[in-house]
């Protein structure tokens, strides 16, 4: 009975183990280190394995290596002052601001007032330090002709042709194109001109009028899923002879 109680213990360790192994090297590796949710992970099996040591013994040098691994996870640095404040002789203090760090948030996409807020400053003033450090956002932007810019929205349509105007410049970035809205925005009208124009040199046969003899003989019925989040549907149903609503039910 012992032996029996002893060889189940050690299988709800193992697997203990194994899952926690599992998690962890699932979550360290991604890239980038996402350090909330491995945080989250270790607090969670923390828990855990502090409910179930009062029944399964579980080695202390495991225990010992996790405790450290969660107080290294939590640690945070304190928070560095990335503006400081520097007194003149005359006027307002001056705003110092980290010039690597604006660069950062520049490669990253961000707009000129998304900084300035990210700093506390006003616009004007990250205009004014981007000035003294001979910064742009234009030379952010790839260098690519309209050609070579409709040639790539082109190709981008055609493995995604539902793609609207925000995907389609995440899109772009993630092919390392970094593009302006407006540029974009030509870009998908021209590729939509093209294919609207490829369209119309398609014959397409009219529909056959439809010849009803009585009511309810064809009932047109549609559904809207704007409740769908509720698990709610709207059917509706119109009948073909009279024109006349016919149905409307929910279902959930």
């Amino acid at each position: 009975m012992d032996q029996a109680s002893g060889s189940s213990r050690d299988t709800v360790v193992d697997h203990l183990l194994g899952r926690l192994e599992d998690k962890l090297a699932n979550c360290l590796n991604r890239a980038p280190l996402d350090r909330d949710h491995l945080q989250f992970i270790c607090t969670q099996e923390m828990v855990i394995m502090s409910a179930l040591s009062t029944q399964i013994p579980v080695p202390q040098a495991v225990t010992d290596a996790f405790v450290e691994l969660h107080r290294l996870v939590s640690f945070r640095n304190p928070t560095q002052r990335i503006v400081r404040m520097e007194m003149g002789n005359n006027g307002r203090p001056r705003f110092i601001i980290d010039r690597d760090h604006v660069i950062e948030l520049l490669e990253m996409g961000q707009n000129v007032t998304c900084i300035a807020r990210l700093f506390g400053v006003s616009r004007w003033t990250m205009h004014r330090r981007m000035a003294d450090w001979d910064l742009s956002v234009r030379e952010m932007y790839s260098q690519m002709s309209d050609a070579e810019l409709d040639e790539l929205v082109r190709d981008i349509l055609s493995r995604n042709p539902n793609a609207g105007y925000r995907r389609m410049i995440g899109l772009l970035t993630a092919r390392g194109q970094r593009v302006q809205w407006n540029s974009v925005c030509t870009g998908i009208d021209a590729s939509s001109r093209h294919s609207r124009d490829c369209l119309a040199n398609v014959t397409v046969g009219l529909c056959s009028s439809q010849n009803i003899l009585s009511s309810r003989s064809l009932v047109h019925i549609d559904t809207n899923h704007k409740l769908i989040r509720y698990n709610i549907v709207i059917f509706g149903g119109v009948d073909g002879f009279s024109r006349k609503r016919d149905l409307v039910c929910l279902k959930g």
